[in-house]
């Protein structure tokens, strides 16, 4: 009689364990379908706030590429610092280009954007001797307003490569990569977007994507028209 009785007291126990076990299997799963929910629901918030596919932005081979009819006419514009930007060593001689800096410009015309020079660098002669050699889409821009130089108040340089672009109502389309923090103020003041360059190294690639991205605009739909027009001709 004992027995049967320790039997049974060991087959409720047993069955109480597995009741429990079931029952935190079953918490468990309800925990985890109900956070599945939830970052669903959160996933899908997201997705219909950014627009669908817009949110696939985050990768190279789904990154969107801005609406540049706003920015084709005029067209925008990467306006590059000098020294320490483009040019790395002294200000009046000796200099070398900066390793990136031949691609970075080289980007900017790819997407479409005109380019330009606004630096304080008050040797001008050697500032356009420089990019003469160094960097030929420069040579045609040397003796226009395009390349500005020996002005520290750059709020007027780059007014007035705005108004050589024709771009003075659209400042909004123009980013400006300078190396120094305190040039951001004049940017800020003609509307200008600003990107702040590392000194040492100069302009690279990623900060003429980060700046493109900052102006909100490619000239993608610009490049494409151009396009079409070679190919109807």
């Amino acid at each position: 009689m004992a027995a049967a009785t320790d039997r049974s007291r060991r087959a409720t126990r047993r069955a109480g364990r597995e009741g429990e076990r079931r029952g935190e299997a079953h918490d468990i799963m309800a925990a985890a379908t109900g956070t599945t929910r939830r970052a669903c629901a959160s996933i899908l918030a997201v997705w219909l706030l950014c627009g669908g596919f817009l949110c696939l932005a985050q990768t190279d081979s789904f990154r969107v590429k801005p609406n540049a009819a706003q920015c084709a006419k005029p067209k925008p514009v990467c306006i590059f610092d000098f020294d320490h930007t483009l040019h790395i060593g002294p200000y009046h001689c000796c200099g070398r280009l900066a390793n990136e800096a031949l691609n970075a410009v080289d980007k900017c015309l790819a997407e479409g954007f005109d380019i330009a020079i606004a630096s304080a660098n008050t040797h001008w002669a050697y500032v356009r001797s420089f990019l003469r050699n160094n960097i030929p889409p420069f040579r045609s821009l040397l003796q226009t307003e395009a390349v500005q130089t020996g002005h520290w108040y750059k709020t007027t340089t780059l007014n007035a490569v705005l108004r050589h672009y024709n771009a003075s109502s659209e400042p909004q389309c123009a980013v400006f990569f300078d190396d120094l923090w305190s040039n951001k103020q004049y940017a800020d003041a003609t509307g200008v977007h600003f990107v702040k360059i590392i000194p040492d190294s100069g302009i690279s690639e990623a900060n003429v994507e980060a700046g493109m991205q900052a102006a909100g605009t490619r000239a993608h739909a610009d490049s494409k028209d151009k396009q079409q027009e070679v190919r109807s001709v």
